[in-house]
């Protein structure tokens, strides 16, 4: 009751509702604004929010407190979950994400990330998804000429898209912002939309 009333405010205030997919319901809170605090090993989805395949699609995370663990990207199909199963953002093969604190990048397992540092508290994550070519891009803090921004190029898109997810636990804590407001930085291109956006075309197609 406690999440549903959470995510119904969040559609309220205007914006995506981010809602948790793995994990225990008692361990992550995501509020109005998309301030989001991770206690256990969560993952949160915009899932009404998904990009179709050929979109461009980008959000941008702040990090607030940098501890813990975070893997941040994008997820297909993430079938829910009550439990902390260890399992986040890329430990699985429909979905990819990446690591600033422990320095990893994820997709049905992990292998090395090298950003241009280690992330840090008030850093902006940039995270870019090309639907159409399958690139997945994350820049720190507006930079998107810095080392290992394209993490992933040329990924399988699934058939029905992506969504951007989270994963948090022991501390870390973000906002989210999906485009409800203005970027910080920015994605790389104009031709990329928020995926507040997304949501937004959903809404006026069932209106028509």
């Amino acid at each position: 009751a406690l999440e549903s009333g959470a995510a119904s405010r969040q559609r309220r205030a205007g914006r995506v509702a981010l809602t948790r997919a793995r994990g225990r319901p008692t361990q992550s809170t995501v509020d109005d604004d998309h301030s989001c605090k991770f206690v256990g090993f969560n993952t949160i989805v915009a899932l009404d929010a998904r990009a179709p395949r050929g979109a461009r699609a980008y959000f941008e995370l702040k990090i607030e407190r940098c501890v813990g663990v975070v893997q941040v990207g994008w997820a297909g199909d993430m079938p829910a979950t009550d439990v902390e199963s260890g399992d986040g953002v890329g430990d699985d093969r429909a979905s990819w994400g990446v690591d600033g604190i422990r320095l990893k990048k994820w997709h049905d397992g992990d292998q090395k990330y090298a950003p241009a540092r280690a992330w840090r508290d008030g850093d902006v994550i940039g995270c870019a998804a090309d639907l159409a070519t399958g690139d997945l891009q994350f820049a720190l803090n507006g930079d998107w000429a810095g080392p290992d921004v394209m993490a992933f190029p040329n990924v399988p898109v699934p058939q029905d898209g992506l969504a951007a997810a989270c994963t948090g636990g022991y501390g870390f804590s973000c906002v989210v912002n999906l485009g409800d407001r203005p970027w910080l930085f920015g994605p790389p291109s104009p031709a990329y939309v928020g995926v507040h956006e997304f949501r937004q075309r959903a809404v006026r197609g069932r209106l028509m």
